[in-house]
């Protein structure tokens, strides 16, 4: 993303990835015929919660428009890092 800070996923911001994906989950409902959980919620199956020798995740920042604060605007995982085929 143009203008963005991307760097790896801090220890304290698992909770902002884990947010992000729900958002990227809602976005592919209607094509994998994906519906939330009761509570709302989509399923995390493939979403790391924490780091592993196996998995690189990243966080993309920007400055929020209105209050200039680092706001995380997107996400990467790969996984498979150990293996011969990454995801």
């Amino acid at each position: 993303m143009l203008g963005s800070d991307i760097r790896p996923v801090a220890a304290g911001e698992w909770s902002t990835l884990g947010w992000l994906w729900q958002c990227f989950r809602h976005d592919l409902a209607l094509v994998v015929g994906g519906l939330p959980y009761s509570d709302g919620r989509y399923q995390t199956r493939g979403l790391p919660d924490r780091p592993s020798a196996d998995v690189a995740a990243y966080l993309a920042w920007r400055p929020h428009p209105r209050t200039g604060q680092e706001s995380p605007v997107g996400f990467a995982v790969v996984d498979g890092l150990t293996e011969a085929r990454r995801l």
